[in-house]
């Protein structure tokens, strides 16, 4: 859904005042100096590089704020979905420990920088040894596939890539809103579907959240009036199914 290559995620439970500016600064830095690397975390997955450091890891922590490198995530394939939940936590965490071992098997990378740390830290930082081991040995990799995400059957939440997507560009028409909620929630009968509207005007929030009441999979998208082709570009990335 982003366009931009270099994205920073912020965990749900950060409180923004405790983000240094520097610390960002510092991470897309180390994209730039290492070419190989995919994802900067904030701590490894078993701890903290500490010290102001930066220092390459297997993996790094889901609960603390990333920098990533967007097409390494496609190149990788995304993450692996198939034998998780939303509401399985350990297995999400699974998932997400398999998709930084993938990350490495792809000949990228993984590090966490220390909160603290300067642009200094990301010059001095080596990949040891063992983990160039996971690096493939004739340097080639195995072509990434989206069919793994398509979930598990058992899973409450629906399947991860829905047989059809339908989308809607909306700006300003309150008249329709109730009715395009209802013509979308009856095709609740196509399973798993994934039900998207562009608010492109950014109003009429809480009529569109009323009218899409009980639908599955759906996504509320505002968009700073960004028009419709622009509007269709963002659902469509969005979008997990081949056909929208």
């Amino acid at each position: 859904f982003a366009d931009a290559e270099v994205v920073v995620v912020l965990p749900d439970n950060l409180d923004p005042s405790a983000l240094r500016p520097q610390w960002i600064v510092t991470a897309i830095a180390a994209l730039k100096a290492h070419e190989t690397l995919a994802l900067v975390g904030m701590q490894g997955a078993e701890g903290s590089a500490g010290n102001g450091e930066m220092e390459f890891m297997h993996a790094v922590s889901l609960q603390h704020p990333m920098v990533i490198r967007r097409s390494a995530f496609m190149a990788v394939g995304l993450i692996d979905t198939s034998n998780s939940c939303p509401s399985w936590f350990l297995k999400e965490k699974d998932s997400w420990l398999n998709f930084c071992k993938a990350l490495w098997r792809h000949g990228l990378s993984v590090a966490a920088i220390d909160w603290e740390a300067n642009v200094s830290a990301v010059n001095k930082a080596r990949i040891p040894a063992e983990l160039q081991e996971m690096w493939p040995k004739d340097g080639t990799c195995a072509a990434p596939t989206t069919e793994h995400l398509r979930g598990r059957q058992d899973c409450p939440h629906g399947p991860d890539i829905p047989q059809g997507s339908v989308i809607i560009q909306y700006y300003k028409r309150l008249q329709n809103v109730g009715r395009l909620g209802k013509s979308l929630k009856s095709m609740i009968g196509m399973e798993g579907a994934d039900l998207m509207v562009n608010d492109d005007s950014q109003s009429e929030h809480k009529e569109w959240v009323s009218a899409l009441s009980g639908a599955v999979n759906t996504w509320l998208v505002h968009s700073p009036n960004i028009h419709e082709i622009r509007g269709y570009n963002k659902l469509a990335k969005l979008a997990n199914s081949e056909i929208v």
